[in-house]
């Protein structure tokens, strides 16, 4: 008796029939067209012979698929696949020639046919679904009919099938994944915060993405609409600060960023207090100083010194200042002799001092300037005289640039009635600042520094961001409400958005609304996070940020090795299809 063939016999026989199968049928194929040329006698050799060798070739794998029906066949499949795995090739160099000719036109179809109707060299939408219809028909009608001529039909309309089906399989499949995932969303912190992630991209487009969170003025901290300068992210900003349960939050960031700007500009102007405190350090160093200096005078000049002194007193505006000085002496029960006196002097230059100031005051630029010249050559004399009084003038000059500044910016007024700084009022008194320290003559404001001004221009430029809220028109109310629900309308099918519209749709929302009606305010509160949070913010903007696992999937299909293979195993089921839908 003999023994029944075991597995892999069968496997191997299958495999020798199915390559077997397709050379036949490719000899068959020859002789039919030396017989349509008029070659009759070799053609029909070839097809009997070929039909004879097919025949002997069944019987003698007969026994093997009755011992092992399934190693046998599956063999058998095998072979056919491998052996017309080249039939596509083959196919498409016949197409060569014109696709020379007419590139764009041929091109796709020749990609089509090498690969099954799985590529289309780059060619999509409707003409690249065609080019791929097109492909994958002649492929496997061509692979179809080596293994049985009678089968070629059958394979041209599997593979000409195949592509549209492919393609309507994987928006099914990718349509109810996405109902499944809308559907128990809602229900978790994670996928809460996920539809907030996706609600804030969607709102987005179009406008504006990039986060600008730079530190502006120590302690403000932006807002996601402030930091993008996006309106819809500014409109779903107004929509949330209207959300009495969200609403504080929103507050507390605007007074924390006005408490900011208030303490910037107190560190660069002072206070009260410390205006005061430097100018009583002022005058009581200066009149320390001052009073060393006068005490030890002696009254000695030079005629030449004693003849300058007399021509600055000759000046008219030096009358009014000795008319000064002389009530202040006799106040202090002194006599004043100016004429060489640097006590008298002094008192001049301080009158001159009060003159100055007063004409700045009222905006009297010209007085002030010639008031100013007088008094400088005035102290150019008092210091030629006594180099004490020179050194004490000059830390007087030194102690007033603080104080001068001081002065200057405590006289802006930047706040509105609430106490909080206004874009409008910083910006005209830096103008105003910049027009002063530009003009001629003794202001105040010529003793404000850089950094001060800096620290002015990055509370507008905060102020000016800050603005940004203000964008754009208000979001709409499914935005705010019924969020669970929206999202699982217009995110579930592809016609979804259009399905939302209709009555059908605002009734599945108020049925909705009984189960995931609790879920909304959470995603309000995952919005508000990341809007009040910029890092936050810039990661729901972010496409990587829609679904990390997505993402994770995406990268590793991107690896040359997984992609290949991935791409390998689909097209294989592309050259596979025509020829099962045929098998026996």
């Amino acid at each position: 008796m003999t023994p029944a063939p075991s597995v892999p016999a069968s496997i191997a026989a299958g495999i020798g029939a199915g390559v077997g199968q397709v050379a036949l049928g490719a000899q068959r194929y020859l002789g039919k067209g030396l017989d349509a040329i008029g070659l009759d006698t070799a053609g029909q050799w070839l097809v009997s012979d070929a039909e004879q060798v097919r025949a002997k070739q069944y019987g003698e794998l007969t026994p093997y698929k009755e011992a092992n029906p399934m190693s046998a066949g599956g063999g058998e499949m095998a072979g056919n696949l491998a052996a017309t795995l080249p039939v596509g090739g083959a196919l498409a160099q016949l197409l060569k020639p014109a696709a020379a000719v007419l590139p764009a036109a041929v091109n796709p179809l020749v990609a089509a046919i090498q690969s099954s109707g799985f590529r289309a060299g780059g060619l999509n939408g409707a003409r690249g679904l065609a080019a791929r219809t097109a492909g994958g028909g002649i492929t496997g009608g061509a692979s179809a009919g080596l293994v049985n001529d009678d089968n070629a039909g059958t394979g041209a309309l599997v593979g000409a099938a195949l592509p549209g089906v492919w393609r309507g399989s994987a928006e099914l499949m990718s349509a109810a994944a996405k109902t499944v995932r809308n559907a128990i969303e809602p229900f978790s912190a994670a996928g809460q915060g996920r539809i907030a992630d996706r609600v804030v991209r969607e709102l987005a487009e179009g406008g504006p993405t990039t986060v600008d969170a730079a530190v502006l003025v120590p302690g403000s901290v932006p807002t996601l609409a402030q930091a993008t300068g996006n309106p819809s992210i500014a409109g779903l900003e107004r929509g949330l600060r209207n959300d009495l349960t969200l609403s504080p939050q929103f507050t507390a960031r605007d007074q924390a960023n006005a408490a900011a700007r208030n303490a910037a500009f107190e560190e660069a102007a002072g206070d009260a207090s410390k205006l005061d405190f430097f100018r009583a350090d002022r005058a009581s160093t200066a009149d320390n100083l001052y009073g060393q200096a006068m005490a030890r005078f002696n009254g000695n000049l030079t005629p030449a010194l004693n003849k300058e002194v007399g021509e600055v007193l000759k000046r008219p505006s030096v009358s009014e200042a000795k008319r000064v000085a002389e009530r202040w002496a006799a106040e202090r029960g002194e006599k004043m002799t100016p004429d060489g006196s640097l006590r008298g002097l002094h008192d001049i230059k301080t009158a001159f001092d009060d003159a100055i100031g007063a004409a700045v005051r009222e905006n009297k630029g010209g007085e002030a300037k010639a008031l100013q010249a007088t008094k400088d050559k005035l102290l150019a004399v008092m210091d030629e005289m006594s180099p004490e009084y020179a050194q004490a003038s000059a830390t007087y000059a030194q102690m007033s640039q603080p104080v001068n500044a001081m002065e200057a910016l405590q006289g802006l007024k930047l706040t509105d009635q609430f106490g909080n700084m206004t874009l409008a009022k910083v910006q005209g008194a830096i103008r105003s600042l910049q027009d002063k320290i530009a003009a001629p003559g003794v202001n105040a404001a010529k003793s404000i520094d850089a950094q001060q001004i800096a620290t002015l221009t990055a509370i507008r430029d905060d102020l000016l961001r800050a603005s940004n809220t203000g964008l754009g028109r208000a979001v709409g109310s499914n935005t705010m409400q019924n969020i669970a629900v929206d999202r699982l309308l217009t995110d579930a099918l592809p016609f979804g958005n259009r399905l939302s519209q209709t009555a059908l749709g605002g009734i599945a929302k108020r049925a909705g609304q009984l189960l995931y009606g609790g879920a909304d305010q959470p995603i309000r509160e995952q919005m508000a996070a990341r809007l009040l949070d910029p890092a936050l913010g810039a990661a729901a903007l972010a496409p990587a940020a829609q679904n990390r696992l997505a993402a994770l999937t995406a990268q590793v299909n991107s690896m040359p090795l997984i992609s290949g293979a991935s791409n390998a195993l689909a097209e294989l089921g592309y050259r596979a299809a025509p020829l099962i839908s045929t098998s026996r």
